[in-house]
């Protein structure tokens, strides 16, 4: 029996504790068939990614490069605007891949995300913190081990001021999207699908790793320094199911990167 001494001598959780205490709608998920969840994995992935790395491989082919590069000033407006409308439809693709999953593991859509509630801010500002601190860390140590390279003619090419304005404008609506793509599809629906058929951790751990690295390879192996923050991202969504955190944690980090390069472009032109 528990008395009134007992409980006040009971020590409160921790900050962290707190943060990762387990909230996730994975414990609802209907149980899935290993090879039903890799089929639909694979197709989503292909439907929501494929583009992207086809495009990579083409570069790959044609240039021996793989390397973003802003659009020529002739062409601007039209490959901006034809940029723009596939970032969108990337997003209805993501909403699709979302469906699916939901689907599939027998959840509502709105399980996935796990909206925040009065008793779980904390949690939701935890799990936001950690996340963007992850990404700033993560790409911070690949942009300089990419410095460090011998060829650095991979990842965003911008060699002056307008080719660098051109590519903020190219990317200003992905910037935002990217984020919600990425980590409803490469890590919501990856960490849900195997889990719901019961893959071991290590197995999860791998095909995160490759999911976010696939579709980022115009970067170069330097991608690979991201794999402890793709991870730390996946546990935080297994452990807490918060995934609307993790997705703005992504957005903010995409618009500080792009907030540097404005102010670059404004107050040190001659830096590209």
């Amino acid at each position: 029996m528990t008395t009134s001494s007992d409980l006040s001598t009971t020590p409160a959780p921790t900050l962290w504790a707190r943060v990762t205490s387990r909230s996730s709608a994975l414990a609802s998920t209907a149980p899935v068939g290993a090879f039903k969840a890799y089929a639909i994995l694979m197709g989503l992935y292909v439907l929501v990614f494929g583009p992207s790395i086809a495009s990579q491989v083409v570069m790959m082919v044609r240039d021996g490069r793989i390397a973003a590069t802003a659009p020529n000033p002739d062409q601007l407006w039209f490959v901006v605007g034809m940029t723009w409308a596939m970032d969108f439809l990337l997003v209805a693709f993501a909403g699709i891949a979302l469906w699916v999953t939901a689907r599939t593991c027998r959840i509502k859509v709105t399980d996935i995300f796990t909206p925040a509630t009065r008793r779980s801010w904390w949690q939701s500002l935890g799990v936001f913190f950690s996340v963007l601190a992850a990404y700033i860390t993560g790409m911070g140590a690949r942009a300089r081990l990419e410095s460090t390279m011998a060829t650095t003619d991979v990842g965003i090419i911008m060699n002056s001021a307008d080719e660098a304005l051109r590519m903020v404008l190219l990317v200003a609506v992905g910037q935002f999207t990217s984020a919600f793509v990425e980590e409803t599809v490469a890590v919501a629906c990856v960490v849900l699908l195997l889990t719901a058929a019961s893959r071991p951790t290590w197995e999860v751990a791998i095909v995160l790793v490759i999911a976010k690295a696939l579709y980022h390879a115009y970067y170069g192996w330097p991608i690979l320094i991201m794999a402890p923050v793709t991870l730390l991202t996946a546990w935080m969504y297994w452990r807490t199911g918060r995934l609307w955190p993790i997705i703005t944690a992504h957005a903010v980090y995409n618009g500080l990167f792009t907030a540097v390069v404005i102010t670059t472009i404004i107050t040190a032109p001659d830096a590209f």
